[in-house]
């Protein structure tokens, strides 16, 4: 699952915006081969920084795809302990991932 979210035509959007706003490595930690829940975790709590300094609204949705990006892997890598973390972590990827993965 997690390679498919890297083949993806949605993360590779995302990768090509991510340098416009300082997301590129991010983008390179998630896309790296060897790459571990914990790994995946950091760049979770990064993307969940960038978007919440200043309004919500001017968030990058580059920042929400890498959001998004990094909660599905996270999930797919056994970050979450339970099924109910996992369900969480997925509803608010959904909610704060904007339209990055919605067309897959």
């Amino acid at each position: 699952a997690v390679a498919r979210v890297v083949r993806s035509n949605a993360f590779a959007a995302l990768e090509a915006g991510a340098k416009s706003c300082g997301a590129s490595t991010a983008i390179g930690v998630l896309r790296a081969p060897a790459v571990d829940a914990s790994d995946i975790d950091a760049v979770r709590a990064l993307a969940h920084e960038a978007l919440h300094v200043g309004n919500w609204c001017d968030a990058r949705v580059e920042w929400r795809g890498v959001y998004a990006a990094a909660t599905l892997m996270w999930v797919c890598k056994g970050g979450a302990k339970t099924r109910a973390e996992a369900t969480r972590a997925l509803d608010v990827a959904l909610m704060l991932g904007g339209p990055v993965f919605e067309e897959e």
